[in-house]
């Protein structure tokens, strides 16, 4: 069994719908991301998992052995999450119970050899929950697009694109500089990433 701590959330989305659509065309279009982003999730999915995961064929992609031994654990993780619960302790028991049902079943082995393993895992998928679902809100899974980032989604772009014009004319910047204060551009070693205790990165020529 592999670590379900090593995929995010998105991930796991792009993941079942390649693997049930058998496109990244098909998943792009299903989950309303652009085809660029469900490409860049699948390399993402492709450097933590260590595998091709898909390999393709005339009849589009299809799943690696990695790729099928993953599939039930993400899908059952991913259809706990989706279930609606009348409050998040009940979410958490449940979630809880359910994949520990799973595992149990179809993971024998690990399941008697490293509960640790198996505790890990639920416990990831409970904070998956925990992070993005709130019933109490109505905010249930889906609720909202998640849009962090601009690589897996169109992040600030998706209103600070140039084009959303108001009556009179006037255009919602794409300015980062609107809404951010940049602490540092284009600075070699700046030190507020000292300060934060992140490493320096490269700067762009």
């Amino acid at each position: 069994m592999f670590n379900l701590r090593s995929l995010d959330l998105n991930l796991l989305t792009v993941f079942v719908a390649i693997y049930e659509l058998g496109t990244v065309s098909g998943a792009a279009d299903h989950l309303a991301l652009s085809q660029s982003a469900t490409s860049h999730a699948l390399s993402r999915l492709r450097e933590a998992c260590r595998d091709d995961l898909f390999v393709r064929t005339r009849q589009g992609l299809s799943p690696t052995p990695v790729a099928k031994e993953m599939y039930p654990a993400i899908k059952q993780a991913l259809d706990a999450l989706k279930r609606v619960y009348p409050d998040r302790g009940t979410a958490g028991r449940e979630i809880a119970a359910t994949l520990d049902n799973f595992f149990r079943a179809k993971y024998p082995r690990i399941y008697a050899q490293d509960q640790a393993l198996v505790k890990t895992a639920i416990a990831h998928v409970q904070g998956i929950y925990a992070q993005n679902v709130f019933p109490e809100m109505k905010v249930t899974w889906g609720t909202y697009p998640n849009d962090l980032g601009h690589t897996d989604a169109p992040g600030c772009f998706r209103c600070h694109d140039g084009n959303h014009s108001s009556v009179d004319g006037r255009t919602i910047s794409n300015d980062c500089a609107t809404c951010h204060d940049l602490l540092a551009v284009s600075e070699k070693d700046p030190k507020i990433l000292t300060d934060l205790g992140l490493k320096p990165v490269p700067t762009i020529p």
